[in-house]
Order: C-alpha cells, then sequence, then structure tokens
C-alpha cells in the first residue's frame, strides 16, 4: 500500500463510515438481525481494517472464524492495535456520526446502543483494491464481532478499554 493512500485513507471519516456500516451490517446478518455492533467494539473496526498488512490477511479469509484464522496466519495483527484503537478513536466517532447523519446505520437505544444498520442501502462497487480489502476486512470483523463476546475479542486482541 502506498503512503499517500494510507494517509488519504487514515484521514477519511467516508471511507470510515463505509466500513463501519460494512462491519455492522455483517453483525446484524450474522446475529440473525437481532443484535446490533456494540458501541465499544466499532473502535477496533477501523484500526483492523485501516492496517494494509491486517486488511490484506482478513480480506482473503472466508467469514465464518476469519478473525481467528488471521491471527494464527499472521500473529503481528494484535502489535501496535491499542496504540492506533486510541489514535484512531477520533476517526472512528466521526465516522460514526457521518454514517448516521447519512442513514447508513442508528443507534439502538434499547440494548446499550448497539449500531443497527439500515438495510435497505446497497454497497458501492470500488475500482480501487485497497480499498476493496478494508471493505472485506470490514465485513469480516463485524461477523466476528458477532461470533464472539466483546470481552473475548478484547482478550484476542490483546485490547483494553
Amino acid at each position: 500500500m502506498n503512503l499517500f493512500f494510507e494517509k488519504n485513507a487514515i484521514q477519511n471519516p467516508i471511507l470510515g463510515a463505509e466500513a463501519i456500516w460494512t462491519a455492522t451490517k455483517a453483525c446484524y446478518k450474522k446475529s440473525s438481525q437481532i443484535n446490533g455492533l456494540p458501541f465499544a467494539a466499532s473502535f477496533v473496526i477501523l484500526p483492523l481494517a485501516l492496517h494494509s498488512r491486517t486488511a490484506e490477511t482478513l480480506a482473503t479469509k472466508n467469514l465464518q472464524g476469519a478473525l481467528i484464522k488471521s491471527l494464527s496466519e499472521n500473529r503481528e495483527i494484535p502489535f501496535g492495535l491499542q496504540e492506533r484503537v486510541e489514535e484512531l478513536s477520533d476517526l472512528t466517532l466521526a465516522s460514526i456520526s457521518l454514517a448516521a447523519a447519512s442513514g447508513l446505520i442508528t443507534l439502538d437505544p434499547v440494548h446499550d446502543r448497539p449500531l443497527v444498520p439500515y438495510t435497505n442501502r446497497h454497497p458501492i462497487q470500488h475500482a480501487n483494491q485497497e480499498v476493496k480489502n478494508i471493505l472485506a476486512a470490514s465485513k469480516r470483523i463485524g461477523h466476528a464481532i458477532a461470533e464472539l463476546s466483546f470481552s473475548r475479542l478484547c482478550s484476542i486482541l490483546n485490547l483494553k478499554f
């Protein structure tokens, strides 16, 4: 991934909003449209999906168990993740705000404010392979969030909230 693209991707709340929406849709679908994506878990999406090696590793995996398979293949995924979560927290909040304002997601006040997607929207087709990897990784991250409890996810990724 070239540095110019990475700089623009990391500073892009529009791409962040689409990545969070993609993860939210995957989580919601995996939970049979019962549970949304927990708000705190949304802070994991961008630090994983915008990290080029992590995104490439995740994007090539099947949905079921993608995060666990990626971690076993690439043990470096958790390294520096805590710092990236902290550094990208403003972008995550801006991306959530943009996704909510544009009608991609809503906050569900009944279930501890999880993010729930609006299902009548269709994804945009992107030509850029890096963006495709980011969105594919986001989908797998959302699926993993639905598969694992939040405490288990934090334990696996060595994160502290």
